[in-house]
């Protein structure tokens, strides 16, 4: 059982860009709630 392999991905420019390209409209029509943004930050 021990034999998992993990595999460790890094962000790319790239695909910040688009993450940020889709994910913002959404943050605009759905604002996310007080709590929620005092967990991440």
């Amino acid at each position: 059982m021990g034999n998992k392999k993990v595999i460790k991905y890094s962000v790319t420019e790239k695909g910040r860009q688009l993450c940020k390209m889709v994910l913002e409209p959404y943050e605009e029509i759905f604002p996310r709630s007080e709590k929620s943004v005092q967990e991440q930050g």
